[in-house]
């Protein structure tokens, strides 16, 4: 019984038997997941209608993030399909588990660990197990750490009631071997911008817009009772070089959990696309290491940041962003760079921060915190080394 609601109003099931509809989260696992997996086994699948070559295809790591979301809602589906459950309107709400362990080798994007859910609520009961989607490790100080990213799926004995024909299955593979390349990659790309602008024809969801100096700023609690307060204690420094260093960690995503926050690395440097990370020994060491690398950026002293040099940025494909698409919103699929570097702001972050490569929402936040901090004079086309000089007496308003 729905606590919510008691009574429903059940859809028309002959509606679809006659139709030959099935259930939207089946279409999109077949259509969106099958089709584009590239299966070793076809789990469940016990037919001969697949020849020897397509039950030999490998999985493609470039659509394992793309397919999770896919995967969990029809996960959520067969749960609430289960007739023995009772919940709420989805059946359950499906969850991530991230855990740092002591070293360990050996586990496997794929692999299940098998877990005692029977404490959670009904809904979920004791039907679960957690699919590994994320390892990766750590060495440092002669420690070795491994971190394991997980997500919610049914136990495989609740897997057997799939309404999938076998015709289904081996079409839609087959299709996905025709279809070749996964994702959607622009006809164009790999392509470069004709400045050091985003180009206004970028590919959807980014946008081409100019830098908005009104953007809204705002900080998360980890920003204003951790970093903040280790930031101001940090005598030496001007408050343009503050400034920057505690936007750029806003930007960056420090917050509980989440990978500067894990790493005492406001800034990300040396945290790259690849996954490897450079963990360091506590917050204020991690702040001093930003604002050092920030003021020798603007002194023109970083050899990847090489003044009056051409700097070539290569286009490039994020899986970062491809699979994270909720909280980027920009296209996967980077244009590249080619332009004099001489030190502006705009040329800075796109060396900086990939996702800057495909829209202006990282410029647009600098240059809006500067400018709610009384230095209105700041744009895009601002020097770093002039950015870093700013400095007056005003405590800086969050």
């Amino acid at each position: 019984t729905d606590r919510f609601k008691e009574n429903f109003i059940p859809g028309n099931e002959s509606s679809y038997a006659t139709s030959g509809q099935v259930d939207e989260a089946v279409t999109n696992y077949t259509d969106k997941f099958l089709a584009n997996a590239k299966h070793t086994t076809c789990y469940g699948y016990t037919g001969n209608l697949m020849s020897e070559t397509e039950k030999n295809l490998k999985i493609s790591s470039d659509i394992i993030e793309g397919n999770l979301s896919v995967v969990t809602e029809y996960y959520k589906y067969l749960i609430s399909s289960q007739k023995d459950q009772q919940g709420g309107t989805i059946g359950f709400i499906p969850f991530k588990l991230s855990f740092t362990m002591d070293g360990l080798s050996g586990i496997k994007i794929y692999n299940t660990l098998n877990v005692d859910t029977r404490f959670l609520p009904k809904a979920y009961g004791d039907n679960l197990d957690l699919i590994v989607t994320g390892v990766s490790h750590r060495l440092a100080n002669n420690d070795w750490e491994t971190d394991i990213e997980t997500t919610v799926i049914p136990k495989t004995n609740h897997l057997t009631d799939l309404v999938i024909s076998e015709e289904a299955v081996a079409a839609t593979i087959k299709q996905g071997v025709a279809a070749g390349a996964l994702g959607n990659k622009p006809a164009r790309w790999p392509y470069y911008s004709d400045s050091d602008a985003v180009p206004l024809d970028i590919e959807s969801p980014s946008k081409g817009t100019p830098p908005n100096p009104n953007s809204s700023v705002s900080f998360s609690g980890a920003i204003k009772t951790e970093y903040y307060p280790v930031l101001k204690s940090i005598n030496g420094k001007t408050k343009g070089l503050k400034l920057l260093a505690l936007v750029m960690a806003q930007k960056e995503g420090f917050y509980p959990g989440s990978r500067s926050y894990r790493t005492n690395n406001p800034g990300n440097i040396g945290n790259t696309d690849s996954g490897a990370n450079s963990k360091l020994k506590d917050l204020k060491t991690g702040i001093e290491k930003q604002l050092t690398y920030l003021y020798g950026v603007a002194q023109g002293t970083n050899s990847n940041y090489p003044l009056n040099a051409t700097k070539d940025i290569k286009p490039f494909y994020s899986k970062e962003i491809d699979k994270n698409q909720k909280n980027y919103n920009l296209t996967p699929y980077l244009p590249g760079y080619k332009f004099k570097y001489t030190g502006t702001l705009e040329q800075f972050v796109k060396i900086y921060s990939t996702g800057a490569r495909g829209g202006n929402s990282y410029l647009s936040i600098i240059i809006s915190f500067f400018r709610k901090n009384g230095f209105s004079n700041v744009t895009e086309k601002t020097k770093l080394s002039d950015l870093v000089k700013l400095n007056n007496s005003d405590p800086i308003i969050l």
